[in-house]
């Protein structure tokens, strides 16, 4: 239950029962006229007005509360599928115990799956697989390393190329999807930025207002998008890297239930970052620029 709810109690319940003891069936009028002239406030009145106000208090106690928790919820929601992910990758990314890194699993994989058609590359714009090129895209920051982060994002993408090996349609369309939420990001972003001058000009600040909603209403749709390519992204990390990493030939079994944290956190990325960026100016002049 509400704190409130127990103040409003504990409240109506003490400034009654004074209302109760104080109040005399005979009293007549609350004001009585003072032996100085004009009129004098009785006991009973002077209670009732501290209950009521102790009532409006309370009430806007409960509001702020309520506020307060509202924001929390919106900041946990933007804010935590992001931190998770990230605290989980960088957790397991500090011990190098491995006698390769995940470039290196990653060639090695694909050698062995016979999927001599995709390459693999070093990027600075974050762990991905393209199934236009044909290329594993990893980060010398994070998969350059011999840790269990580096192996197990390594697999994830690897994962996606199996995907693409045998035409699986999920990640077909995901890809279609991604291009339409860069696509969407740009036109909302620019939507956003342009409100100031916009609103400058018309000198009409709701119309302004209203064409800033519509801007954030579309940088939330790649949200959306994300969501719906989950399904390939779950798909990747625990129908295709899982069962690889299971067999014991490249982790040890101590390891499978961290990597199984680490393929849930690669699955979660697109749409953690995306939520992350709609609070994010400087992330909307990055899209304009594209």
């Amino acid at each position: 239950m509400r704190i409130t709810f127990y103040v409003d109690i504990v409240l109506e319940i003490t400034f009654r029962n004074i209302y109760n003891i104080l109040r005399v069936d005979s009293i007549g009028p609350t004001k009585r006229l003072s032996p100085r002239g004009g009129f004098e406030t009785s006991s009973v009145e002077i209670y009732h007005d501290i209950f009521i106000k102790s009532e409006i208090f309370a009430k806007k106690i409960e509001f702020t509360i309520m506020i307060y928790a509202f924001i929390i919820v919106i900041i946990t929601i933007i804010y935590g599928p992001h931190f998770w992910a990230q605290q989980v990758l960088n957790r397991y990314n500090r011990d190098e115990y491995f006698s390769g890194n995940g470039l290196d699993l990653a060639k090695l994989l694909l050698t062995r799956l016979n999927i001599n058609d995709v390459k693999v590359e070093e990027t600075t714009i974050g762990d991905h697989y393209d199934p236009e090129n044909k290329a594993v895209r990893l980060t010398r920051q994070r998969c350059g390393r011999k840790t269990l982060t580096a192996v197990v994002v390594a697999a994830h993408e690897v994962g996606h190329a199996i995907q693409d090996q045998y035409k699986y349609k999920p990640l077909q369309m995901r890809t279609l999807m991604v291009r339409a939420a860069v696509k969407m990001e740009r036109i909302g972003a620019g939507i956003i930025l342009f409100v100031p001058f916009f609103t400058l000009i018309t000198r009409v600040p709701f119309a302004g207002f209203l064409m800033f909603l519509g801007g954030f209403a579309i940088l939330c749709i790649p949200i959306f998008i994300h969501m719906l390519t989950l399904p390939s992204e779950f798909d990747a990390s625990f129908n295709r890297a899982l069962p690889i990493l299971s067999s014991g030939e490249y982790i040890p079994r101590e390891d499978i239930p961290a990597a199984k944290k680490i393929l849930l956190a690669c699955a979660l990325t697109y749409v953690a970052n995306a939520l992350v960026g709609l609070l994010n100016v400087w992330r909307w002049l990055r899209i304009l620029r594209k």
